[in-house]
């Protein structure tokens, strides 16, 4: 991910993930072709303090080093400017997901900073099965800042396992690879995997967990924080996707990571 305003604002002044939030939603409107040029995206963002509304059309194709993706720009009422990105993955780690997708939206506060999001968009599953256990596997897409304040895009490999007899679910992300200010791929010393477990959020085919990184005599972070997600599915079927954000650290006081991810159930 980029600034919206790349030199005039600082690489990030506040970062949220809000995955299932009755004031946050992105509302899609196909357009009249089957091609997704015409394809139009409102992202209507009121939480946690901000209030934010946009819409973007004419998404055009671009990639860096870690994925392929979607972009448009546009700017607001107060002439500040705003992007929205669609993430295509490998469908070698994601699968052909036809229910999910990672969507970003970025923009300008000010003149010196920016806010970001990362936001699982699609159709929601209504319930989850009171029986069973499922796997699934996925990708992520994040940003990463160090302990020195340097800012990387990431992406990973992501799990979770999910017992719905239980109740729980658990899971881990590993396998970053990292993209620098520059856009170039480079090796860090860090090791940003993490695990988590939790549980889901009574029938609403949601769930929240506790996410611990590896330990720094791994040359981990050893930092902690949270994983939020939803399952997704036809409305006839039980969930067959899923999608989440992740948010660990303190960019206050330390290293801090978060992004989101896209997964696939497994045969």
């Amino acid at each position: 991910m980029r600034n919206a305003a790349p030199g005039a604002a600082t690489p990030v002044v506040s970062a949220t993930v809000r995955p299932v939030d009755p004031g946050v939603n992105v509302v899609i409107d196909p357009g009249a072709t089957s091609a997704t040029s015409d394809d139009t995206y409102t992202v209507n963002f009121q939480a946690g303090g901000v209030n934010f509304s946009q819409t973007y059309t004419g998404l055009t194709q671009a990639s860096d080093v870690l994925t392929n993706y979607r972009r448009a720009t546009a700017t607001g009422s107060d002439g500040l400017e705003s992007a929205f990105y669609i993430f295509d993955f490998d469908q070698a780690l994601t699968g052909a997901l036809n229910y999910v997708t990672l969507a970003a939206y970025e923009r300008q506060v000010g003149t010196d900073g920016a806010e970001l999001a990362f936001l699982p968009i699609g159709r929601r599953s209504t319930s989850v099965p009171s029986t069973g256990t499922a796997l699934f596997r996925g990708a992520t897409r994040g940003l990463f800042v160090s302990g020195a304040g340097e800012l990387f895009g990431t992406t990973s490999e992501v799990s979770l396992t999910a017992n719905f007899g239980a109740g729980t679910v658990s899971g881990q992300a590993n396998r970053f690879r990292f993209q620098n200010s520059s856009g170039a791929l480079v090796t860090r010393p860090e090791v940003l995997d993490f695990i988590f477990n939790g549980s889901l959020n009574g029938t609403t085919a949601s769930f929240g967990a506790n996410a611990v990184g590896s330990p720094i005599s791994t040359n981990g972070l050893g930092i902690t924080g949270r994983v939020e997600g939803q399952f997704f599915g036809s409305t006839t079927g039980g969930p067959t996707e899923v999608g989440l954000t992740y948010a660990l650290g303190n960019p206050s006081t330390g290293p801090y990571m978060l992004g989101g991810g896209v997964m696939g159930k497994l045969p």
